[in-house]
């Protein structure tokens, strides 16, 4: 059936606009719709959706980052310099091959502007150096990180869920051999069963939360382990060390 140029118009008339209900809802709602993306890239496109959309990334209160060229130095930079949340509660930051030098450009930022969790994983990597001022590093529960041969944590306070003990272990770190933790709070019990580890550190470790009585238990067990160094454990309860090569115990 045909119609006229002015049957259409009018049929057009009587139609009724199509509403964008979604942009209606209140910014919060908007906000915690993004939040399920886990992916602040993702998230900053929905900017060209309208002008209601254009700053809403801006005001997240978590920033996952994934595999993906925008997490270099600059990309990961920009966003947390562009951030207006008041409170920046979790960064988690996925990556794969990058340099020292690439993370030193963001992660000062990060330390500013961060008030909880810092999740970093680069399943590339062969020795990782950290010193982040207290800063809450959630460790990733599910990485294998098979290069890392050196890992250094000092002045973190280590969340859940994963606990530092199994992610160090051999299944996930099967090339581990130096593990170095300073000044750390959080690490109520450690336990690590490793077949590459040759040298241990431990120093200044707290327990978690200020009315906290003492640290727990702490396991080692290691066919290679050549040295341990345990030093300033608060209220240590138990230590258990099965290391049939090792040299040096202090």
């Amino acid at each position: 059936m045909e119609h006229s140029d002015g049957e259409i118009a009018a049929v057009q008339r009587r139609l009724p606009a199509c509403e964008d209900r979604l942009s209606a809802l209140p910014a919060d709602i908007l906000i915690h719709i993004l939040l399920k993306l886990h992916d602040a890239a993702a998230a900053a496109r929905t900017s060209i959706l309208s002008r209601h959309w254009r700053r809403l990334w801006a005001l997240l209160p978590e920033l996952c980052f994934h595999f993906h060229p925008a997490t270099g130095r600059q990309g990961i930079r920009a966003a947390l310099e562009s951030l207006e949340a008041p409170v920046l509660r979790r960064l988690a930051v996925q990556v794969i091959g990058v340099t020292p030098d690439s993370v030193a450009a963001w992660l000062p930022v990060a330390a500013a502007r961060l008030s909880g969790d810092l999740q970093l994983t680069n399943e590339n990597a062969t020795a990782i150096r950290l010193d982040l001022g207290y800063l809450a590093l959630a460790v990733p529960p599910l990485s294998v990180f098979a290069r890392l041969t050196d890992l250094y944590l000092a002045c973190v306070d280590l969340r859940g869920p994963c606990l530092l003990g199994d992610a160090v272990s051999s299944p996930r770190c099967p090339a581990l051999r130096k593990l170095t933790v300073h000044s750390a709070l959080g690490l109520a019990n450690f336990a690590i069963r490793s077949d590459s580890l040759l040298e241990i550190e431990l120093k200044d470790l707290h327990p978690e939360g200020e009315g906290a009585l003492g640290l727990g238990s702490f396991t080692i067990l290691s066919k290679s382990l050549l040295q341990v160094q345990l030093m300033n454990l608060l209220g240590m309860q138990q230590l258990t060390v099965f290391a049939p090569a090792l040299q040096v115990l202090n």
